[in-house]
């Protein structure tokens, strides 16, 4: 088929022992990174996924502004988590709230 083109993206997660711990989680995605980047894969087909602790979002924000490594921010179950990711200036690439396991809390 001419014109169609695949792009895979890789989507990856730092240990999760790492979800409270800013700087373990911001040093094990740029080992992943490192890894990839080894067998000839571009971080920007990589997508690290970060669970939306406090300590996570500042990882996630530290990941994209200085290192250019795209997240998803994971693990988002309330309205509180959603405002700490804009409090903390996170707006960078995905913030994924999980509706369907607010609508069986109703």
């Amino acid at each position: 088929m001419r014109g169609i083109a695949l792009l895979l993206i890789y989507t990856l997660q730092p240990d999760c022992s790492l979800s409270f711990d800013s700087n373990a989680t911001v040093e094990k995605a740029r080992r992943i990174i490192d890894l990839y980047a080894q067998m000839g894969i571009d971080k920007e087909r990589i997508l690290i996924k970060v669970a939306s602790t406090w300590e996570g979002i500042c990882a996630a924000k530290e990941l994209e502004a200085k290192y250019g490594i795209h997240c998803n921010l994971t693990l988002l179950f309330s309205f509180p988590q959603v405002m700490l990711c804009v409090f903390a200036g996170y707006f960078y690439s995905i913030i994924r709230l999980w509706l369907a396991r607010r609508q069986e809390s109703l």
